[in-house]
């Protein structure tokens, strides 16, 4: 687990499962946040849940690929309140193992289904901490990024370097590079990329070094 402050937040970056998924943590006063948790194992969840805070949890899937919501029942299970939230074009992919992808590995993934469901670009407030999700698909339908107050969650949108493999429907990725760069790197470029996999980076690294941007 990583420690990163951003401005006012702080947040913990885990890398769980055999795809290396980054999972992301942010606990405020009265809440708390995770962006995809990848979370397979016993000792992974046991990790992820003890750094979580409070029991008011909301849970974001940036995409519906089983490695990034395979934690999704057992945080519904341990914190009863807790919120799933993806995007409307995602949705099946939490209870079907061939959507998610899960039927290719040897544990089939189904997920609680979603309790917040978002269709158009959204935001919401978590007290000192706003976010806004807005729809960048490409990498699936129904991917979407999340950015807050000098960062942005992308998934498997945007990576250190790369993109997202974008091959699940035809032109899926010329969508995903007009949604990266017509939502993320209007961005400025200090913004600090998180991403479903690898490193950190920066908007302003990527539009200068990312190949399939230039």
């Amino acid at each position: 687990m990583k420690k990163m402050r951003i401005k006012d937040i702080e947040i913990l970056k885990f890398t769980f499962n055999p795809l290396r998924t980054n999972c992301y943590l942010i606990n405020l006063d009265n809440q708390s946040i995770v962006i995809d948790p990848s979370n397979m194992s016993e000792t992974e969840t046991e990790e992820l849940v003890s750094n979580i805070r409070n029991s008011n949890l909301h849970i974001f899937n940036t995409h519906g690929h089983f490695d990034h919501i395979a934690g999704n029942s057992g945080l519904k299970e341990l914190f009863k309140y807790s919120k799933i939230i993806i995007h409307k074009l995602d949705c099946e992919k939490l209870l079907d193992p061939k959507k998610n992808m899960s039927y290719l590995m040897e544990n089939e993934i189904v997920s609680e289904p979603a309790d917040v469901v978002i269709d158009e670009d959204s935001e919401f407030s978590f007290g000192i901490l706003n976010l806004k999700v807005v729809h960048t698909p490409g990498h699936t339908k129904g991917s979407v990024s999340i950015i807050g107050d000098g960062f942005v969650f992308t998934g498997d949108t945007l990576l250190e370097g790369t993109v997202g493999i974008a091959k699940e429907y035809p032109h899926a990725f010329e969508e995903l590079i007009r949604s990266i760069k017509e939502k993320l790197l209007i961005l400025n470029d200090d913004f600090i990329v998180l991403g479903g996999h690898g490193e950190p980076s920066t908007i302003g690294e990527e539009k200068a070094f990312n190949p399939f941007l230039s």
